[in-house]
């Protein structure tokens, strides 16, 4: 198993990432949250690792060289140690696992694409976009035209598989610009492996519900093992298919 010495930096929780952990019934570590996420959190029953709480020190740590809010990390060791703590280390998972294959079917090669673009804003500091390697069956990922790289190794951040997961529209609540994104339901979803991009939908019933995706002839999606990125895409994004 991979370990990080650090990670972060660790923020706080909104209401759309309820539903995420909560398929997992994953241990969920954040430092404070909107007032709704907060009240979910316990309404949903979610693993609660709180920093902002007296055991905060034992599991994360704040980097003073940084600026707050971006300055609270943790690691792998401390993680697991909260999983111990939480008793949850023995327990089986039981959520429903996704289907991978090595091999994808030559009927889904015919939508050959190289490079994914995403505008999520009009500030080009967050254009986000992945490019195909032939040599090494991966995608790279790029913001604002710069290699993305783990701080810790320098390595370029990689895919085996990239979900472009559109939901609908999000609804801005107030005035600090808080955000109502839907996660449940259904929509549109686009897989990017093996250099071909593949059409169909996603499936979540309920917030405890597993996220599912199909292709258009509603079989389940076959990933590719490895590394998975989900990019969620509320609204109409601007996305660019080279």
């Amino acid at each position: 198993i991979n370990k990080a010495e650090k990670i972060g930096p660790v923020r706080s929780v909104r209401p759309y990432f309820l539903p995420i952990a909560k398929e997992y019934d994953a241990l969920l570590a954040h430092s404070g949250g909107s007032a709704e996420a907060l009240a979910q959190i316990e309404t949903l029953k979610v693993n609660n690792l709180e920093e902002i709480a007296w055991w905060g020190p034992e599991y994360f740590w704040r980097v003073y060289s940084r600026s707050a809010p971006h300055n609270l990390f943790t690691s792998t060791d401390k993680l697991n140690q909260a999983v111990i703590d939480w008793k949850l280390a023995d327990q089986e998972p039981i959520y429903r696992p996704w289907v991978f294959n090595n091999d994808l079917d030559n009927n889904f090669k015919i939508n050959q694409v190289e490079k994914i673009t995403i505008a999520f804003s009009a500030d080009k500091n967050y254009e986000t976009s992945w490019q195909y390697s032939t040599s090494t069956n991966n995608y790279a990922r790029c913001q604002n035209g710069q290699a993305y790289r783990d701080e810790l190794t320098g390595e370029e951040i990689v895919a085996a598989n990239v979900l472009i997961q559109f939901v609908p529209e999000e609804e801005v609540l107030d005035a600090v610009g808080r955000l109502k994104i839907e996660m449940t339901g259904t929509g549109k979803v686009w897989l990017f492996r093996d250099g071909a991009r593949i059409e169909g939908t996603w499936r979540k019933s309920s917030p405890e519900g597993r996220t599912i995706f199909y292709d258009a002839a509603g079989s389940e999606l076959a990933l590719k093992p490895g590394q998975i990125w989900i990019e969620v895409i509320a609204g109409e994004k601007q996305i660019t298919v080279e």
